[in-house]
């Protein structure tokens, strides 16, 4: 009320009249929310000009306040959407050239993140060939899309190089209103060098893909061919990986036995893993070669599925050179048994009672090996060595091998030579085995009391601990010129009473067993 009484003051003082003056109050007599009226007042007069009274005209415009606050408040939330967005925002009009086409555009608004981005200031109001000079030039595309958004209405999206700010920007262009367009652009610099980054490293390891010695193929664990390079194409006869993958398909057709696949893929499913595996696969042309093949299992950590990948290298001729060296190996060993042969039967020759018994010492000295568990390869070695173990005897005569009657000090002496002659024997033949070191060491102890050198325990080769136990055994057993048989309960009581003295304890309570158990004859 005091200020509509300056109002009125006012008028009565100047004579002027007062337009809009906003007044909030309540309506008399029904007190709630607060209504405003606008209210103008106007001087009356006399018809000598004296100001006599007061004319006002008041309308109420409660609801347009309200309309005006919540739109007040609307826009400060949309300013700030737009001052804090993270995308830049440019809002211009176009400028055309005589032929039509855009040639220069005002900025009408900007917000912070174009400053931001962009690294410009200053920039509303201003053309931008004020403000980066070189755009055209260097940015023609961009015109030309600008242009075409802002006569056409229709929305483009873009990315583009920008010498002039040196960055990558993704944009995106509409228009509000005819020959006016808004971009809203972000700053893609980064994700652009991190693209060519990862082009370049794709690069490469397409071109190690492409030109790799090596076969590389990835499947699905059904084995569906996902992709391969020209090396595995090559590998099995193809002229290219696409022809490959269209003739084939699935990996399952190339496999020369299907069963091999069930024994892969559950290694992989346990393992995870598949080295240096030896896999024989079919060629376009009907024919088999094999592969040595690496596999591992990787996911697709999007869709979670699951992929093979396998290196195979070619070793065909790798597996026909061991082959070759197998066979050669096998003649090898078929000429050395027949030398073991021709060894025995020389000593045959000369004295029979010698060929007899080195065939039954083998007999004895391999059914101890079987029962200790022994390799099929210590086996074999040890076979050979007990059929030639007393070859050493051709040096000693057989005047004396043949002797009745017992024989001398200075005899047995020259009878104990045949060990170390046995070995002088054979030492250069190459054997895989220590076939001379057995016939050499077969009469040695376990105490040192044995010969030719006194070796003790396991300075003996286990398998010469063998042959002395069948050799003492097989000579007790059996006739002799210069003795009648002693008998196997005999020999047994031999090895029994001087088990771990003489004999290796081990061998001797195996050759025990095989007689008195499993009722061992020779044959």
């Amino acid at each position: 009320m005091a200020d509509r009484r300056a109002t009125f003051s006012d008028i009565l003082a100047t004579g002027k009249s007062v337009e809009n003056i906003e007044i909030v109050g309540q309506v008399p007599g029904a007190p709630g929310e607060e209504h405003t009226w606008l209210a103008s007042y106007y001087p009356t007069r006399t018809n000598d000009g004296y100001i006599d009274g007061l004319a006002l005209i008041v309308t109420e415009i409660t609801d347009r306040k309200r309309t005006e606050t919540r739109l007040a408040a609307s826009e400060q939330r949309f300013r700030s959407l737009f001052e804090n967005m993270l995308e830049g925002f440019a809002y211009c009009e176009a400028i055309y050239g005589p032929a039509g086409n855009l040639v220069d555009w005002v900025y009408l608004e900007v917000n912070n993140s174009f400053d931001r981005l962009t690294g410009l200031t200053g920039v509303k109001g201003r053309r931008v060939s004020e403000i980066l000079p070189d755009l055209l030039i260097d940015n023609p595309e961009v015109f030309d899309i600008y242009g075409s958004v802002a006569m056409t209405g229709k929305p483009a999206d873009f990315e583009t190089w920008v010498p002039s700010l040196k960055k990558w920007l993704s944009i995106s262009v509409f228009s509000p209103a005819k020959d006016h367009f808004v971009a809203v652009f972000e700053d893609i610099t980064e994700r652009k060098r991190n693209e060519a980054a990862m082009e370049e490293s794709e690069e490469r390891y397409r071109g190690i893909f492409d030109h790799a010695n090596e076969g590389i193929v990835r499947t699905t664990f059904e084995g569906k061919l996902i992709t391969l390079n020209r090396r595995f194409a090559e590998i099995m006869g193809y002229a290219s990986p696409e022809r490959l993958i269209n003739e084939i398909g699935n990996f399952k057709g190339l496999y020369f036995n299907l069963g091999d696949r069930g024994e892969l893929v559950r290694g992989l499913r346990e393992l995870g893993t598949i080295s240096d595996h030896e896999l024989r696969l079919k060629k376009r042309d009907g024919s088999t070669i094999w592969t040595s093949i690496n596999i591992s299992t990787t996911t697709n950590p999007e869709t979670g599925e699951k992929f093979l990948d396998g290196l195979v290298v070619d070793i065909s001729r790798r597996k026909a050179a061991e082959d070759k060296l197998r066979k050669s190996h096998h003649n090898l060993e078929e000429s050395l048994l027949g030398l073991v042969s021709t060894l025995a039967l020389t000593v045959e020759t000369r004295d029979p009672y010698t060929a007899e018994h080195q065939r039954r010492v083998t007999e004895l000295a391999v059914a101890i090996a079987n029962e200790a568990k022994f390799s099929a390869n210590d086996i074999a070695s040890l076979r050979m060595a007990a059929t030639i173990h007393d070859v050493g005897k051709i040096f000693v005569p057989a005047e004396t091998l043949n002797k009745p009657g017992k024989v001398s000090a200075i005899e047995f002496e020259l009878i104990k030579t045949h060990a170390a002659a046995g070995y002088n024997i054979i030492k250069d033949v190459k054997f895989d085995e220590p076939i001379a070191e057995i016939v050499h060491q077969h009469h040695e102890r376990m105490d040192g009391s044995g010969y030719p050198d006194g070796l003790k325990g396991d300075e003996i080769h286990a398998r010469a601990r063998i042959v002395a136990i069948a050799d003492v055994v097989e000579a007790m057993s059996s006739h002799r010129p210069y003795r009648p048989a002693l008998g196997t309960k005999a020999a047994l009581a031999e090895i029994e009473q001087n088990s771990g003295t003489l004999y290796d304890p081990t061998y001797a309570a195996i050759c025990l067993k095989l007689f008195r158990k499993k009722h061992f004859e020779f044959k």
